[in-house]
């Protein structure tokens, strides 16, 4: 929503930006080696010799004084692995973590944007674009296939009252998606938010019932496409340290997988919104909260794939109606940083895929009340979804430029898809230093950032 800062073009910023994607000579020693592997793969290491090894840090709970301070990593595949680095397009793709949330969202939701075509948006998902979560209505799929994107979609129902699935209008109506789209999209999400949304269209407060409903749902689309993979509705993940509020998200998880949600999933998603630049920490934070909850329960979370939604923002949302008291304004530099560090950092600790929310900026979502039955009205401009996005919304203020995270987050792609994303080397994550090598064709890349303040 804001235009780029002063004394600065695209380009410079961009450079500033991607100072880590350089090759760094002299590093060779004193290496922490992390390596996302299957549970075959990794061999438990001598506990207590002081060395969070592989393994010590693939499961936190073998031995917990070693990695003192660690975090989770779950070492889940890539859906189609290979058993080798990947060198044909189609699996490259297919193994890639990037990703954008509902690039037609903002064409089709309150207050939208009739400016811009979905023959417009494709030609940006073609040049930026590798994985898209996209919802089956209308002509959607069928539009963004034509992007050449993968796709990733969603299934839910609606009634009175959860178990959903109890009306058989409900369950054929999933096997119909599944049925008409199996060809094409292979991950499916079970609702959305089921943590905050009430009935009709939501689980708040129905956890249990949520299971049930995700049991039926999953065996219709293992029937129906045995080589589909059902994902756990995104957790909703609105403000820094929200997660284990009580009745939240972290609850919600909890009674789900107690009533024996954990068998009916092959991925779990979770959202991290209304968080600033320099949160992008939070998200790992996150994923230890939700990986006790697993072992708690006796599920194996380096047994599922882990998706994210998120985004951070420029400009000057209101805290007061982001449930994020911390939310600051931000400059377009401070989100493109952000953007690569939110992706960087979550790669690096074992998060599949990262959906970005948005291409286009909405424009005074919430104003109306309308994101949800059970939400107020809030001031136009206020939301932080208003400030989301790669491209400037013209509705905000007359500016449809891409910003700079549009052109930080196309460089990432090029620079970084094709990697082995099996192999990623966590050089330093202290001190405000962080340092990444990735491989592709062989050949190091180097990803670094510095976050201590005037540097």
């Amino acid at each position: 929503m804001y235009k780029n800062q002063s004394g600065f073009t695209p380009i410079q910023i961009i450079l500033s930006i991607l100072v880590g994607v350089v090759v760094l000579g002299g590093i060779v020693g004193g290496v922490l080696y992390y390596s996302k592997q299957s549970n075959q793969q990794v061999q438990q290491g001598s506990c207590g010799d002081g060395v969070c090894g592989p393994a010590e840090k693939a499961d936190l709970n073998l031995c917990p004084q070693d990695c003192e301070g660690q975090t989770v990593a779950p070492s889940a595949q890539a859906p189609s692995p290979t058993g080798q680095q990947p060198t044909n397009t189609e699996q490259i793709n297919w193994d890639s973590p990037f990703g954008i949330f509902g690039p037609y969202e903002t064409l089709s939701a309150q207050n939208p944007l009739k400016s811009v075509s979905k023959t417009d948006i494709n030609s940006i998902l073609k040049d930026i674009g590798v994985w898209v979560e996209e919802m089956p209505r209308g002509d959607n799929i069928n539009e963004i296939s034509k992007s050449g994107a993968n796709i990733y979609s969603r299934i839910m129902c609606t009634g009175k009252t959860p178990p959903y699935t109890s009306d058989q209008k409900c369950k054929d109506s999933i096997r119909s998606t599944i049925n008409q789209y199996k060809d094409t999209i292979k991950y499916w999400e079970f609702g959305t938010e089921p943590n905050g949304l009430t009935p009709p269209t939501g689980w708040k407060g129905y956890a249990k019932e949520y299971a049930t409903d995700l049991k039926e749902a999953y065996t219709i689309v293992k029937e129906e496409c045995p080589d589909c993979y059902v994902v756990f509705g995104g957790l909703g993940g609105v403000g820094v340290g929200a997660t284990e509020m009580p009745g939240g998200a972290a609850d919600f998880l909890k009674d789900a997988l107690s009533a024996g949600a954990g068998s009916y999933f092959d991925v779990f998603e979770f959202k991290q919104h209304s968080a600033n630049a320099s949160d992008y920490k939070e998200i790992v934070t996150k994923l230890n909260i939700y990986s006790k909850i697993f072992s708690d329960n006796g599920v194996n979370i380096n047994n599922k794939l882990i998706f994210i939604e998120t985004a951070t923002h420029d400009g000057s949302p209101n805290p007061k109606y982001n449930y994020s008291p911390g939310l600051k304004s931000q400059t377009q530099a401070q989100q493109a940083t952000g953007l690569l560090k939110y992706y960087i950092y979550s790669i690096s600790q074992g998060i599949d895929k990262i959906f970005w929310n948005l291409v286009y900026e909405r424009h005074n979502f919430g104003s109306t009340g309308a994101t949800r039955p059970d939400a107020p009205s809030i001031p136009e401009g206020s939301s932080v979804f208003d400030y989301y996005g790669l491209i400037n919304n013209p509705d905000n203020d007359g500016d449809s430029s891409k910003k700079l995270a549009y052109y930080t987050y196309k460089k990432m792609v090029e620079v970084l898809d094709g990697s082995d994303w099996n192999n990623i080397q966590t050089i330093q994550e202290k001190d405000g230093i962080y340092i990444y090598k990735f491989t592709k064709n062989n050949k190091p890349i180097w990803v670094a950032w510095n976050d201590n303040s005037g540097s």
